[in-house]
């Protein structure tokens, strides 16, 4: 069995307060933590830390506001953060906590989408944006001009065969609607043509997102 505390840090200074959690055996383990931060800028602590009105500097004190036990670190980690959570809305006016100790897979999800939000609406992420949208485009052009490329061919080749086997059936004068199998042949091949046209196309706009893509990834 393991255990962990959840702490108070208050200070005469201020009415404001943070709460965290920690599995130190001693809270004043973890207030060290909290100096070194202080002291090195790291952590903004909001006048918890200070100087009163005569000069004196004035830390906060360190109290215990709970206790968990768990019989794993991943349990005590899930146990801790969720009662750290309960105690940061309970001085929710004045605890100085920005970030949520406890986060559902709910808010999480719905955190990632709307931080995704934001940042797809400044300059960057619309640029992200359009780049990625270009990728994909390029992606399933390319996949669709392969496609009509090969069919193409296979067609032209056979519509060459078919030709030919008509061209010896004229020559040879063997019984044939000639007319009927040069007229298929025809038609065959108008629907070829406009398939290369629709290829031609894709290849067009192709070039194009690949263009704009490369200057927007050349850019500064």
């Amino acid at each position: 069995m393991i255990s962990g505390k959840v702490y108070i840090l208050t200070s005469p200074l201020t009415e404001k307060c943070y709460v965290g959690s920690t599995s130190y055996p001693y809270l004043s383990q973890r207030f060290n933590t909290h100096r070194v931060e202080y002291k090195s800028g790291a952590k903004d602590y909001q006048g918890l830390f200070g100087e009163d009105s005569e000069g004196k500097f004035i830390e906060p004190s360190i109290g215990l506001l709970d206790e968990v036990k768990a019989d794993s670190k991943e349990e005590l980690k899930e146990k801790l953060t969720l009662k750290e959570q309960e105690w940061i809305d309970v001085y929710e006016d004045l605890c100085i906590n920005k970030k949520r100790a406890h986060v559902t897979p709910e808010q999480k999800k719905q955190a990632l989408a709307e931080g995704s939000k934001r940042y797809h609406s400044t300059p960057a992420g619309k640029l992200s944006l359009r780049k990625a949208s270009l990728r994909q485009n390029i992606k399933k052009l390319k996949a669709e001009a392969d496609t009509l490329k090969k069919e193409i061919d296979e067609e032209k080749e056979q519509q060459d065969l078919d030709m030919a086997g008509y061209l010896t059936l004229s020559y040879e004068g063997l019984d044939s609607d000639y007319t009927k199998i040069y007229c298929d042949i025809l038609d065959r091949q108008s629907l070829t043509e406009r398939k290369s046209k629709k290829y031609q196309k894709r290849l067009t706009t192709l070039e194009r997102y690949i263009k704009e893509l490369s200057e927007l990834s050349s850019d500064p």
